[in-house]
């Protein structure tokens, strides 16, 4: 109606549907609001996800709705598990929604609680390497992403020992005996001098 009138016209073609329920109300509402054309994917990711939750639809049954595959529709919601500031980046068309994807399938092979770190990493080098003119290509994204993740799995070199496959650990050499330890040694060897003079040779079994 606005739209007409601030058109100038004097008359609006419309359908009028009596009778609809709140739930239909909403339905209609959010399936024409993800057919404009300016929806970000993330957009599309948020209202995909509100027709779910507010009416109880599964994904198969939002990709008949829309006109989607059910594996378009499971993309497109995979979004949601980018942090805040890498949907910003897909919102402001600085990530593609296919590169977006990318991190996504890279992060979800990360333990669960280094998940946050990881993806920041991850949009920090992405960042850097726009930065530097580098090209950011699908393929480069899921490269940075995949390094960035096999950096947190992968388990740290054990250290080197005198083992087989590592360098032989070099023995400490024992310090020179001090006076008072030498005054000793002499006075046991004259003691064993003196047992053997005196009692014959010492069996050593």
């Amino acid at each position: 109606y606005r739209a007409a009138k601030t058109a100038g016209l004097k008359e609006v073609p419309c359908v009028i549907r009596p009778g609809l329920t709140a739930e239909q109300v909403i339905e209609i509402g959010l399936i024409e609001n993800l057919q404009r054309e300016d929806l970000t994917p993330v957009d599309e990711a948020h209202a995909i996800e509100a027709l779910m939750k507010r009416c109880g639809w599964s994904q198969a049954a939002v990709a008949k709705k829309l006109g989607l595959s059910v594996a378009a529709v499971n993309y497109k919601l995979s979004l949601l598990k980018l942090n805040p500031e890498l949907q910003k980046e897909v919102k402001k068309g600085r990530l593609t929604e296919t590169q977006g994807r990318a991190i996504v399938q890279a992060t979800n092979k990360a333990p669960e609680e280094k998940r946050a770190e990881v993806q920041k990493e991850v949009h920090e080098k992405v960042t850097k390497a726009r930065e530097s003119g580098a090209k950011v290509d699908t393929k480069g994204v899921a490269t940075i992403a995949k390094t960035v993740v096999n950096q947190h799995t992968q388990p740290s070199a054990p250290a080197a020992s005198g083992k087989k496959g590592g360098p032989p650990k070099k023995e400490t050499p024992p310090p020179p005996p001090t006076p008072k330890e030498k005054a000793l040694a002499g006075a046991f060897a004259k003691a064993v001098a003196a047992a053997i003079k005196g009692f014959g040779p010492i069996n050593a079994e």
